[in-house]
């Protein structure tokens, strides 16, 4: 899909026929979203440009993703998208800025660009300017990082309020600690994918901020301060990777306490009714002599010697408090 803005109108939903030099030359804003080949054509004849493929946008190399041609500035950054889901995803897009209009390149749909879409309906002096344009954008996607870290703390603070709910140890079902695990493998996953982002994103924002684009006082502050919020979401997103780190590891200790409550029941067991299992074996042998067993008081006795001898280890566990 190709999405012209200018100062006066949207243009959206436009198809190779409607797509007029008049129209790409008077845009400030060119959105591709999931373009076919023909339009990639077209505008790369129509603006003299080499747009990435998909392949060239997935390169992590840093010369891949940040570069210059001609004049025109092409910048890679990992987006997240589908954060709300039970799957999210990342997914490069790619900003080109010329003189006159800023491009994007996207096979996603990340929710702060629908939210730039509204803001530029709403206020078209944005669409002034490429340079505030991109710094409005970037802005738009640290804000939802931002959203996305705070939602996540708050999710791990409810999940250590139930592993540590009652201050004590408290036997609890295998499905519990499943459930949890699950939790905090989702969690660990949306932060190292914003760990990502953030990384991208801020080399971006170094090389766009070193950039002849920007040239005046007040872009070069607002991008200062766009890094300023970006290094505060790296030391926070830390300090939530770190959380969810303690709580994986506090699940797993309690999983190991309850796999031990176990293994100390059956062992407990085995103890007290092996001496009586010993002397029900001895008295089942069938040999010819065994004067118990025509003795009137050899059965209370060997049942009584079965009861002493599995009470007896009872007790010293018990003395000894391993039980």
């Amino acid at each position: 899909m190709l999405t012209l803005y200018d100062g006066q109108a949207v243009h959206s939903k436009l198809n190779l026929h409607q797509l007029e030099k008049s129209r790409l030359n008077s845009a400030l804003w060119i959105d591709l979203h999931t373009p076919d080949a023909a339009i990639v054509t077209a505008l790369e004849a129509g603006l003299g440009i080499d747009i990435p493929t998909p392949d060239d946008m997935r390169e992590i190399e840093t010369s891949s993703r940040l570069y210059r041609e001609s004049g025109t500035l092409f910048m890679t950054a990992t987006i997240i998208f589908s954060a709300d889901t039970e799957s999210p995803r990342s997914t490069p897009v790619t900003f080109i800025v010329q003189p006159s209009r800023l491009i994007t390149l996207r096979y996603a749909d990340p929710s702060p660009f629908r939210r730039m879409a509204t803001m530029c309906e709403k206020d078209k002096s944005l669409l002034h300017d490429p340079t505030r344009l991109l710094s409005e954008l970037l802005d738009a996607i640290v804000d939802r990082l931002a959203d996305l870290l705070e939602r996540t703390a708050i999710e791990l603070d409810e999940l250590s309020e139930k592993i540590f709910a009652s201050g004590k140890l408290q036997r609890r079902d295998p499905s519990y600690f499943q459930i949890q695990l699950l939790a905090l493998g989702r969690n660990a996953d949306l932060v190292a994918k914003i760990r990502e982002s953030l990384s991208s994103i801020t080399r971006l924002c170094i090389y766009f901020g070193e950039s002849e684009r920007v040239s005046s006082v007040e872009q070069k502050e607002r991008v200062q301060a766009i890094r300023a919020d970006l290094s505060s979401l790296v030391d926070h997103s830390n300090f939530v990777n770190s959380k969810i780190q303690f709580l994986l590891e506090a699940v797993l200790g309690l999983v190991n306490i309850e796999q031990n409550r176990v293994i100390k029941a059956l062992s407990v067991a085995a103890t007290v009714f092996l001496p009586p299992t010993l002397i029900a074996s001895i008295y089942g042998m069938n040999f010819d002599f065994m004067p118990e067993l025509s003795w009137p008081l050899g059965y209370p006795m060997a049942i009584g010697l079965m009861v002493l001898s599995g009470l007896l280890p009872y007790l010293w566990l018990r003395k000894r408090a391993w039980i």
